[in-house]
């Protein structure tokens, strides 16, 4: 007949972090129910399973009163940095998850006045002055968010003071060349034989898809046959002549050295974000929740061991484009 109270810890499993006896046998917090949406769900599990959860401002500055921008998807690093520090005043982007947003401020009794909800035009309009710009630049699905260098970089500059930080400062691109017929089928009609020898591989496939998103590396049938290589870093809060540099358009050839003996049918890339207090998030962790994309050649190509092959990327208007450089044509594969 006894009340007890148990702490429950959700990372990647649910494990029972806590339990003891309620004092006088009463439980000593009433039940809360909070009602979420499933998407919303899983991505907050993906905040979990990435680390980003264990990140706190109060890590980077000890200051007061500070005016928080949390443009996330969900602002799961304002609402907690507001939770440890109520002198923080928190904005955020407007989003179907209000309501979500208001549950979590009533129950962990923070005052209404210190959650402020606004829209793009509005942040530009009332001209923000905020000490941190809060981001997620990367999509569960493994691809950049829609615009989101354009926001982060027009946003920095009209809403963070000139001491203001981007979070998180450092955004990684990753990529590894693989032989894969599984993601060869994804994009194109490989064979007539699969639709009862019709004509129509020629046609379908001149409308084929060259980019995929949600891949899971770590269990998509493929070869690797090169090892994973970084090719571009962008600091958020990187600086030239005294203000702040534009992040928003990247150009760039990689040289990569093969592995294996084979053929190249896809570039497969993933990001790294970086935050302060080493907390680093990998986008292609097999543990983790977010997926990988991939780029997709028109015609195989056919590498050796020990060879160099170059790659040319270039990030324009948050979308990457990456293929194989080839030497005879000096174009794109």
């Amino acid at each position: 007949g006894d009340n007890i109270q148990a702490e429950f810890l959700c990372k990647g499993h649910l494990q029972l972090k806590n339990i003891k006896i309620a004092e006088g046998g009463v439980s000593m917090q009433s039940d809360q129910r909070l009602t979420m949406d499933p998407n919303l769900i899983y991505l907050l599990n993906s905040y979990m399973a990435g680390d980003i959860i264990n990140f706190n401002l109060s890590d980077m500055s000890n200051m007061d009163n500070a005016e928080i921008l949390d443009i996330s998807t969900f602002p799961v690093v304002g609402l907690k940095s507001l939770i440890n520090n109520p002198s923080y005043t928190l904005t955020v982007l407007k989003s179907p998850f209000q309501s979500e947003v208001e549950q979590i401020c009533a129950l962990h009794g923070i005052p209404y006045n210190k959650v402020v909800f606004k829209s793009y035009e509005d942040f530009f309009r009332t001209k923000l002055q905020s000490d941190f710009l809060i981001v997620d630049p990367v999509e569960i699905s493994g691809l950049l968010k829609k615009n989101v260098l354009e926001d982060i970089s027009v946003m920095r500059l009209q809403c963070l003071k000139s001491t203001g930080v981007v979070v998180p400062g450092e955004l990684e691109l990753h990529a590894i060349l693989v032989e894969s017929e599984t993601l060869k089928e994804y994009s194109k009609l490989v064979s007539d034989e699969k639709v009862a020898d019709y004509k129509i591989s020629q046609v379908i496939n001149a409308y084929q898809c060259r980019i995929h998103q949600d891949i899971q590396l770590s269990t998509l049938p493929h070869r690797s046959l090169s090892h994973p290589t970084k090719l571009h870093q962008i600091n958020m809060n990187s600086t030239e002549n005294g203000s702040k540099s534009s992040i928003i358009e990247s150009q760039k050839t990689t040289e990569i050295e093969i592995t294996e003996d084979g053929k190249i049918t896809a570039i497969v890339y993933w990001f790294g974000l970086k935050y302060h207090s080493g907390i680093y998030v990998n986008t292609s962790d097999p543990n983790g929740l977010f997926k990988q994309a991939a780029c997709l050649l028109e015609d195989d190509v056919c590498v050796k061991k020990g060879e160099k092959i170059c790659l040319q990327w270039s990030l324009k208007n948050s979308c990457l484009q990456i293929g194989v450089y080839d030497n005879e044509t000096t174009l794109l594969k």
